[in-house]
């Protein structure tokens, strides 16, 4: 019993409060700091973004060129849904995403 208490002690833990732990942040603290950070980490993520990134360092800058010429070449559209695609997948992980694919852009 004094074993543990020692090692308790150690580490930081006081030896009147079990809701504290290390450097006098108590659990629940510690435990909602986490679930911020992974909810942040969680929205920045954006696997459109990374993918249409991986596909112009495969193609060498001319993934969206190749996409709508196999687009009209062989299925008769004008467009290579390049922009939905990355906005869907954006979504998943941020749903509150909007890439403004349906509007007109000036650049």
């Amino acid at each position: 019993m004094a074993l543990k208490q020692n090692k308790k002690n150690i580490i930081g833990m006081s030896k009147n409060d079990g809701a504290t732990s290390f450097m006098g942040v108590t659990k629940l603290q510690a435990f909602t700091h986490l679930k911020i950070k992974w909810y942040r980490f969680k929205y920045s993520i954006k696997l459109g973004t990374w993918l249409e990134f991986l596909i112009e360092v495969f193609t060498l800058g001319k993934g969206e060129a190749i996409a709508l010429w196999i687009a009209k070449k062989v299925f008769n559209k004008n467009s290579c849904g390049c922009c939905q695609r990355k906005e869907w997948l954006n979504r998943l992980t941020n749903p509150n995403y909007n890439g403004w694919c349906d509007q007109i852009k000036l650049y």
